[in-house]
């Protein structure tokens, strides 16, 4: 039996406050079980426990620990598959067939003559009235009320080339009109009607290898979809099982979707090579249809409703070394172009590549941002090699980046304003990326910040809009922009790039550069799961603060050296102060006009906290995320792999009240604004040795975590440690939807605790 023993909080520091002991862990109950529990689950909106130990199932009440059944299942199939039903029923699998067991009670609802093939078994699905089985080659429905085969039919096989790249194999789609299957195979898909499992349509069209999304659903009521193939694409009516058209034409990209509503109506637009189609998202009939010859060109960006008409932005190519980001204003019920505006040329097309998966990716030539201001449209746009236009969409000399104000009734330019953008943004991250080409830590076969990454669309800060003025980067400066006119009314003392724009009082405050933390896996990490950092900073980092009316530079602190941030600064809540961390330090600098630099800084290793982004701060995710997309990137060749995926949850945040939290290799702490912690506690934390990752759950009301083989119970706003007991090093955890409770499973034991 498993011993619940009560901690004095020895390395529980609190300032400006007595010491805390933990109160008596709330344990709701402790239950012993026959046998070693091979399977846990909470079902029936987790008011059940099951447990399962080869032929045995028990059910347990989950706020009582009280057992409510007991059964041998006769004839068991052996293997660790189990099934449930919308949390009502527990199957398992029989040598010659199949005994779904009420999870309430505990009593037999039915057996099935139909036999589970273990070694054929890909996949169960639970829906409201259906419960389906996936082998190799049959989709089996069960009436789910009797057991009973409501219907079976062949399947294609998977598809080799979607399997790949991890395409979704079965779509379900629930309406009042019905239930639908939508299933992608080796051959092409197959529609089933879900309550028949009648074919109501299939194709010979073979998926492609390259499209890591072929089926795209035309709006959110999943009326209708379209398929993308290997050459083509259709429409298909869900409801009826109709194809509303087929094109022999290649998708523009794999995201040449764009949904929107009109007059109350559900749309969307999708692009292809050599046309645009316009559907009725209800029936997927096409309503209109743009070719090569039509005065509407380009894969659409955003399409918004005006006044009945559409608003719709798209980039298009014209020709081999050239592209133009274009407004139109379009008839919604024909397409017929009212106007069209160009915002802004390239010499730079927009393109198609395959990534390291093997999938399409788009590459853009240039982005933009838009916004509505009383004086019209505004948009912001850069990108590579731009080139100005004239108010009669001729082609000028180079550097056409910048601000651009339309007219949404008719068109017309209000006014221009050119800002080069790219400029400070490609020099910045050839700075950051430079000398990691050809490390092996990043792959060479693409440049990962080239001029049109897409990353870029996020680099670019938008501007900061007032009545009759907008603050935006541009010419490496800041600069401020009449909203009537498009004049500048001042430029602001050059900073290069600009990654954020915070406005507060009569101020502007500004970050130089930018930063981010990854980590990087040995090749070996399957077997060792040792985990490098790797810091991509710019060379040029700082922060400044300007006077709103004027432009003049009120302070300039030099951040480029020490201190400075490996993580993205976090903006105060009150837009009062940045919060920025180096990883061994946090620091608060003030917005205010007379700050003169940082007010505090806290040394996290000698607070005992630890450092932030360290090898040992990291958590692996053993199955999936990292281990696959590292593994991933590894078989294509790589000596190490960069992930984006790690499962503690250590950095520094920004409670609701605006005291921060920090998380890292030894401990935690709630730190007050002025720099003071109101608590700190430590652990030891080692990946090896931890399977429950700190857990922040009821809404960051509390912290869970586990260290040298205890559990604890973290009040997040006094530091208390309101719980903590003793748990085998192999224990699981599991906690229930409302975060109220949490589970631990150890060999046969199975302990409820309060949080």
């Amino acid at each position: 039996m498993r011993k619940t023993t009560m901690f004095m909080v020895v390395c529980l520091v609190l300032c400006g406050a007595s010491v805390f002991a933990a109160d008596e862990p709330r344990r709701i109950f402790g239950l012993t079980n026959d046998k070693r529990i091979r399977s846990f689950s909470l079902l029936q909106n987790d008011s059940v426990i099951t447990l399962r130990y080869r032929d045995r199932l028990w059910g347990y009440n989950s706020a009582t620990g009280e057992k409510k059944w007991e059964i041998k299942v006769d004839d068991w199939a052996g293997g660790d598959i189990y099934l449930t039903w919308n949390d009502k029923l527990y199957l398992m699998p029989l040598k010659k067939g199949l005994a779904a067991y009420d999870v309430n009670t505990g009593k037999q609802v039915w057996k099935s003559d139909f036999e589970v093939k273990l070694k054929e078994f890909v996949n169960s699905y639970s829906y409201k009235d259906n419960f389906l089985l996936e082998f190799n080659e049959v989709l089996v429905s069960l009436n789910p009320d009797t057991g009973a085969v409501a219907w079976q039919t062949e399947v294609p096989a998977v598809s080799k080339d979607t399997g790949k790249l991890g395409v979704q194999r079965l779509h379900y789609i629930s309406q009042d009109w019905g239930s639908r299957i939508l299933l992608a195979g080796e051959k092409g898909p197959v529609l089933l009607d879900a309550k028949t499992g009648e074919v109501m349509w299939q194709s010979d069209r073979r998926f492609s290898g390259e499209i890591k999304k072929p089926v795209l659903f035309a709006s959110d009521t999943q009326d209708s979809t379209i398929l993308l193939y290997d050459k083509g694409a259709s429409g298909l009516n869900l409801k009826t099982g109709e194809e509303a058209w087929y094109i022999n034409d290649d998708a523009e990209d794999v995201e040449g979707l764009v949904q929107f509503e009109n007059n109350g109506g559900r749309y969307c637009m999708f692009a292809f090579v050599n046309q645009t189609v316009t559907l009725d998202a209800a029936t997927g009939k096409i309503m209109w249809t743009a070719d090569k010859d039509s005065a509407f060109k380009g894969r659409p960006y955003t399409i918004t409703s005006d006044s009945g008409d559409l608003l719709a932005v798209t980039a298009r190519n014209a020709g081999p070394q050239s592209s133009f980001l274009t407004l139109y204003r379009l008839a919604a019920d024909t397409g017929a172009v009212k106007w069209k505006r160009d915002l802004s040329n390239s010499k730079m097309t927009n393109w198609t590549y395959k990534n390291l998966a093997g999938s399409k990716q788009r590459q853009l030539s240039m982005w933009y941002k838009q916004a509505v201001t009383p004086q019209g449209l505004l948009f912001q746009v850069w990108g590579a090699d731009t080139h100005k236009l004239t108010n009669k969409d001729e082609i000028g000399e180079k550097k056409g980046e910048g601000l651009i104000m339309v007219d949404p009734a008719s068109g017309a330019v209000v006014w221009r304003s050119y800002l080069t953008l790219m400029d400070a943004v490609k020099k910045d991250v050839d700075k950051m990326w430079g000398p990691l080409y050809g490390s092996g830590i990043i792959k060479t076969t693409r440049n990962v910040f080239s001029p049109d990454d897409p990353l870029y669309q996020e680099m670019i800060p938008a501007p900061i809009i007032t009545e009759d003025a907008a603050y935006a980067p541009g010419n490496d400066s800041l600069l401020k922009i009449d909203l009537n006119t498009g004049t500048t009314i001042w430029t602001s003392l050059p900073y290069g790039y600009l990654s954020k724009i915070v406005p507060s009082g009569n101020e502007l405050y500004g970050v130089q550069g930018t930063a981010q933390w990854e980590y990087y896996t040995d090749l070996n990490f399957m077997n060792n799961f040792k985990a490098h950092e790797l810091i991509v900073k710019s060379r040029t980092q700082g922060f400044f603060c300007l006077d709103a009316a004027t432009g003049k530079q009120l302070w300039l602190i030099d951040s480029s050296k020490k201190p400075y941030f490996i993580f993205p600064p976090i903006v105060d809540k009150d837009n009062a102060a940045f919060y920025v961390t180096d990883g061994k330090y946090l620091r608060r600098l003030e917005l205010k006009p007379d700050t003169g630099g940082f007010a505090w800084e806290l040394d996290l290793e000698k607070a005992k906290i630890g450092e932030i982004g360290i090898e040992k701060g990291v958590a692996f995710q053993k199955i999936g995320g990292s281990f696959w997309v590292a593994a991933d990137l590894i078989l294509h060749g790589g000596m190490y792999a960069v992930s984006y995926d790690h499962r503690m949850v250590h950095g520094v945040r920004q409670l609701a009240d605006g005291d921060l939290l920090a998380i890292a290799g030894k401990g935690a702490a709630r730190i007050w604004s002025d720099g003071k912690m109101k608590w700190r506690l430590q652990w030891e934390w080692k990946t090896n040795k931890t399977n429950f990752y700190p857990t922040l759950v009821q809404s960051d009301k509390y912290l869970l975590y586990q260290s040298n083989k205890k559990l604890y119970c973290v009040d997040i706003e006094t530091g208390a440690i309101k719980w903590a007991t003793k748990e085998a090093k192999d224990a699981e955890f599991k906690i229930d939807k409302e975060e109220k409770r949490i589970f631990v499973v150890d060999n046969d034991e199975v302990t409820a605790y309060e949080i």
